[in-house]
């Protein structure tokens, strides 16, 4: 008898679609505590100071260990000092950096120096005063003296030269390779003009045995020849390289034996182009040990084979990163160390970073080697003006060089003696005031005594004194402060008593966190808060390298050294999530609290994500396939027109020299462009030859641009948002005349139009009761509609628009329209020399308008004469066409929008179909990259048309950012128009109030009994979060239809039904692709895509419904919008009854199956 089955133990049917995720699921690694990435090896820790109980940098200790963790202001004394003597604390600091800091020490030696450092010790550290420069080297001209040029003998012997600061003075030569390998590697920068034959580094002992790296005689300024050549005895090798003059080239000479013979190489690698130029040669070559100095800049006539190469001038050029190593060194390691120190590496001879700093001081014409070799020597010739260069971390050539591992060791410099002179005058004046200082805690005779016995005037001794008169790597020794030996135990104890209250401050802190960088808990102590909050903290970068982690190196293709490393950005993003803690449970299980997490990561998630919530109705209307998106957008800010127009410094256009003002290219050119508007002369050679046919304004034409008004700033009652100027030889438009202005109060908005020669009638457009200057963002336009018929009369159609939208909503909309006469003489559509000789072009700020001539010029029209634009403006477009009320308004939802009726004849880049000269002709972008002006106070704003029509400001503030950002909601048409979702998943079906009817589309008037068929829904508890390769070229395709209408037609055209395609997408692709001037790099995405990936899985998952199906973060590869995939139908034949069949399309066989169904 067979045993029923339990529904319990029943087989399940599988499910079509798995989540990604699963409650209870392990988090993701941490980026060292479980280092399970190939990323991260033992190798990755050989030169750190990991193994040390005070390194805390690696995140491998539990708890801290050392107050640097503790976010404390160690600005001020009162939050750290409370029994040492703050002056002792701060010369314990400078002792530390200028008598103890590792200079040429290795990457261990150096964390240890910095693992060691008090919290109060690292904030001196942090901003005492660092240095990365270059030499550059002054050479003399042929036939004079290379001694008169600027030089380094480097001596032969370690610790011959400054023995004082030396920490090997074995007296070894250690530059000479003898039988090992010679690699030699520095960054050499060229002045592009003529030379002569010159020395960059030479170890030379006679004509028969030296090695050097020499610069060629060039008549070129662009590019020169440098040979690497050895002599040992009566053999002698040599290569060569060409390099680019002007800029500086990592160059590697290298020389090893393989084989039984010697082989030489040059490697050049330009900071421009990255490549590599190599060559060879080979002949034996047993041992390379010439004795004497190794001279930079200058040196001796050398055999080069059979001739002699003669040295005719000392080197004139810049160098830096200057490196002897001893072993062959592979060319991708090269590569990779080129840009970033390499202290500590294996066999390195000499290292020479020129990084001391520029100026008047004692041992400013010192070189210290950084090699542990103690090869530090002088520079002849200094010149403090020139010979060093200290410019802004861009301008060098490592460009991963850390400045924070360049401290400048003189204490005679000036930014280095001011600040121990400001910090010890504070802590002068605490130490007076501190009631809790160790040494007023005790008998004070017991002081007087030990200072009577030696013979100090104050309880401190000399630690009091400035440190610049103590110590120093020029002065040859490390002189220590003095103070009586009670003190000296008193301060030590003390020290740590303020380390001990500084931690046992901190448990008071633990809990709490907050945005302010000070008095809040320990970037070590967030992972415990999430947890003790109730929240899974993302583990960020888990494919990173230490080196990303760390120090920020390597985080794009180009040598760069980000301002922080992966592992702080991570502790500034936990720190973000944990201080918006409250908002996130507060939303949580809606999709705002998952925006806060990403907001909180500096990641506007709608702008590179689209979350899914599946589901939805049965019947989908495109009008509700919007989506909302926020970003920032920048304004050009016109707040210098506030300044009052002086008539004494006006120029030949009425502009003052001293407001800032926009002026655009002329609105012509030449008329290629068949169908209407219809020309007035003749097509030759694919040309109009009539001039007025090539003029912008010859038919319809629309103007339209974003503005605000900064309310913090008090402007003029009238603002000219825009005119519309001509030139020409007459007097009234010799200067510039007007014939269009824009003008806005605080509670209207008018257009003014004068274009007639003959009839100069100054006609108005006019909008009552709106007030553009409330410091919202407003979307203007002024469109004209060529040749309307009104009242039998023929008229021109003038519609005035504008529109504010908030959060992506429609929140005022004026619109006003007005038939004005046509001018037969209208300068719109008539060139002339007299009054239109190049066209009409648009202007913005403020400008003398005159009182002379025609248009609005003339004396009598002073009331429209305002010029003066107080605001900020943005997305400055023109089009050739009159554009209807959807497209304005589409504009005015987005300003990216460039949406026009028919795309296929009038967007931008269809030039061939009738009717194609009404389209965009420039188009201008806030979110350009040129955001300041340059030093002549000039910005571009640049046409995104490609038709090269760039608006030029002029009379800005020099060198300063005149764009500024504003935050921007907009509504932009959705890419996903045809996915089935739903955001809203809580629908009210009736409602009482009418009036809430608009904010609810799902409901109607109570009593409703069910729900309507097309509005039955059928939801789905999947939720997926989505970045698409393809997201950012959708958004931007979109930009070109104001509507879903003209998709609509696309898709449901009847005869597309037995087409293989969608014949009106495959064209609205070909005319989009026009716009695309270069490969579409979609690789970044992915590159984006990977610091995300899953380490935001499990936080977002904790913060969903439990019912939810979460499908995860997805990579989506997909084809772009416009490429729709069809299939052909096949069986038109039922459409046509009445027409015979088509004998060619083959024999209708009939088929009968019989099929017999039994129970098994």
């Amino acid at each position: 008898m067979s045993k029923r089955k339990t529904l319990s133990n029943q087989r399940q049917p599988s499910k079509l679609f798995n989540p990604k995720v699963r409650r209870n699921s392990r988090q993701a690694s941490a980026y060292l505590s479980k280092a399970v990435d190939k990323n991260i090896t033992f190798d990755s820790f050989k030169n750190t100071n990991i193994a040390s109980t005070s390194s805390y940098r690696y995140d491998d200790k539990q708890g801290v260990v050392s107050t640097q963790e503790i976010n404390t202001d160690y600005g001020s004394f009162i939050n750290h000092t409370f029994f040492h003597s703050a002056v002792a604390k701060v010369n314990e600091s400078f002792d530390l950096i200028l008598n103890k800091f590792p200079y040429d020490g290795t990457n261990k030696e150096i964390e240890s120096f910095e693992d060691g450092l008090t919290g109060y010790e690292k904030y001196v550290y942090d901003v005492y005063p660092k240095n990365i420069g270059y030499l550059i080297l002054s050479g003399t001209k042929k036939g004079e003296a290379q001694t008169n040029g600027t030089y380094i003998d480097v001596q032969q012997y370690s610790g011959v030269e400054y023995s004082a600061i030396s920490k090997n003075k074995k007296g070894l030569d250690t530059i000479s390779p003898g039988t090992l390998p010679l690699n030699v590697q520095l960054f050499i920068n060229f002045p592009k003009k003529v030379n002569d034959n010159q020395v960059i580094l030479q170890k030379y002992q006679s004509l028969a045995y030296n090695f050097g790296v020499y610069l060629s005689s060039s008549n070129s300024t662009e590019n020169c020849k440098i040979d690497f050549i050895i002599n040992s005895g009566s053999r002698s090798i040599k290569t060569s390289a060409l390099l680019p003059k002007g800029e500086f080239v990592h160059v590697t000479a290298e020389y090893h034996d393989c084989n039984q013979f010697s082989s030489v190489m040059l490697m050049s690698d330009s900071i421009i182009d990255h490549t590599y130029t190599t060559s060879s040669n080979k002949v034996f070559i047993n041992n390379i040990a010439p004795t004497g100095i190794l001279s930079i800049g200058r040196g001796l006539d050398v055999r080069d084979d059979k001739i002699i190469f003669n040295i005719q001038e000392s080197l004139t050029g810049s160098i830096d990163e200057l490196r002897i190593f001893h072993r062959v060194i592979e060319k991708s390691e090269i590569k990779k160390y080129a840009y970033q120190s390499v202290s500590g590496h294996d066999n390195l001879a000499l290292y020479y970073k020129f990084n001391e700093p520029y100026g008047s001081y004692t041992g400013k014409d010192i070189v210290l080697d950084a090699s542990g070799n103690s090869l530090s020597s002088t520079i002849k010739n200094y010149l403090s003006s020139y010979t060093r260069n200290t410019g802004s971390h861009a301008a060098q050539p490592v460009k991963m060089e850390k400045l924070k591992n360049s401290p400048i060791l003189f204490p005679e410099y000036a930014d280095v003696s001011s600040l121990n002179t400001l910090l010890l005058n504070d802590a002068t004046d605490y130490d007076d005031v501190n009631p809790n200082l160790i040494t007023k805690l005790i008998p004070p005779h017991y002081l007087e005594i030990g200072n009577e016995k030696d013979n100090f005037e104050n309880i401190l001794g000399n630690i009091n004194s400035a440190f610049g008169e103590k110590s120093g790597i020029e002065s040859n020794q490390n002189t220590k402060t003095s103070v009586q030996l009670l003190v000296k135990l008193l301060l030590s104890w003390a020290k740590i008593f303020d380390e001990i209250k500084i931690y046992v401050d901190h448990f008071s802190k633990i809990n709490f966190v907050e945005y302010n960088e000070y008095e809040t808990v320990s970037n070590k102590f967030l992972d415990r808060l999430g947890k003790h909050l109730g929240i899974r903290l993302p583990r960020l970068f888990s494919n990173a390298s230490i080196d990303q982690l760390i120090s920020g190196q390597d985080l794009k293709d180009n040598p760069e050294l980000a301002v922080r490393g992966l592992v702080e950005l991570q502790n500034l993003i936990w720190r973000r999530i944990l201080s918006d803690i409250a908002n996130i449970r507060s939303t949580k299980g809606n999709l705002d609290s998952i925006r806060s997490i990403f907001r909180s990561s500096g990641i506007e998630a709608e702008n590179i994500f689209n979350f899914r919530e599946y589901g939805g109705a049965k019947i989908k209307n495109l009008s509700d396939s919007k989506d909302i998106k926020k970003d920032i957008i920048n304004f050009l800010n016109f707040s210098g027109s506030t300044s009052n127009l002086n008539a004494a410094t006006l120029n030949n256009e009425g502009r003052s020299t001293t407001t800032p003002f926009l002026k655009t290219a002329y609105l012509s050119g030449s008329r290629t462009e068949k169908g209407f508007p219809h020309i007035k002369g003749a097509f030759v050679n694919g040309i109009s030859n009539n001039s007025s046919d090539g003029l912008f304004t010859s038919s319809s034409f629309t103007i339209q641009g974003y503005y605000t008004f900064d309310k913090r700033i008090s402007h003029s009652s009238k603002q000219s948002l825009f005119r519309v100027n001509i030139t020409g030889s007459d007097t009234s438009t010799k200067k510039e005349a007007s014939i269009i202005n824009v003008i806005a109060d605080g509670s209207s908005l008018s257009a003014h139009i004068s274009d007639g020669v003959t009839n100069t009638a100054i006609n108005t457009v006019n909008l009552n009761n709106i007030n553009i200057l409330d410091g919202d963002i407003w979307a203007i336009h002024l469109s004209k509609k060529d040749g309307i018929n009104s009242n039998n009369s023929y008229s021109d159609e003038y519609h005035l628009r504008a529109a504010k939208c908030l959060a992506g909503k429609q929140q005022e909309y004026h619109y006003t329209s007005s038939f004005i006469p046509k001018q037969n003489d209208s300068v719109f559509s008539n060139w002339s020399t007299q009054y239109n000789v190049s066209g009409t072009f648009l202007t913005i700020g403020s400008q003398s308008l005159g009182s002379t001539g025609r248009f609005i010029n003339k004396a009598s029209a002073e009331k429209y004469k305002s010029t003066i634009f107080t605001g900020e403006t943005s997305y400055l477009n023109f089009w050739s066409s009159f554009k209807e009320e959807n497209e304005f308004l589409s504009y005015a939802k987005n300003p990216n929008s460039v949406g026009t009726v028919n795309p296929l004849i009038n967007y931008n880049f269809s030039l061939s179909e009738l009717g194609s000269f009404e389209r965009l002709r420039y188009q201008t972008y806030g979110k350009q990259a040129t955001t300041s002006s340059d030093t002549s106070g000039e910005i571009i704003f640049f046409d995104f048309t490609q038709n090269n029509l760039h608006i030029k400001g002029e009379n800005f503030e020099a060198s300063k950012i005149v764009m500024t950002p504003n935050y921007h909601i907009y509504e932009i048409l959705s890419e996903n128009f045809d996915l089935n979702s739903s955001k809203e998943k809580i629908r009210a079906r009736s409602i009482q109030d009418s009036e809430l009817l608009k904010d609810n589309k799902f409901a109607m008037i109570t009593p409703v009994y069910e729900t309507p068929l097309s509005e039955e829904v059928f939801d789905d508890t999947r939720f997926s979060i989505d970045m698409s390769v393809m997201k950012g070229l959708n958004e931007n395709i979109m930009t070109i239809f104001p509507d879903f209408q003209p998709i609509e037609n696309s898709l449901g055209q009847a005869n597309a039904l037995f087409s293989n395609e969608y014949p009106d997408m495959k064209s609205f692709s070909d005319v989009y692709f026009n716009n695309v001037i270069e490969d579409l790099d979609l690789g970044r995405y992915r590159n984006i895509f990977k610091w995300i990936d899953s380490s935001y899985t499990d936080l977002v998952y904790s913060l969903i419904p439990r019912t939810t199906t979460f499908m995860g973060i997805n990579f989506i590869y997909e084809s772009h919008v416009l490429e729709r995939s069809k299939i052909k139908y096949l069986f038109d034949e039922i459409y046509l009854r009445s027409m015979k069949r088509d004998p060619n399309r083959g024999t209708l066989l009939l088929s009968q199956l019989t099929t017999k169904i039994c129970k098994f």
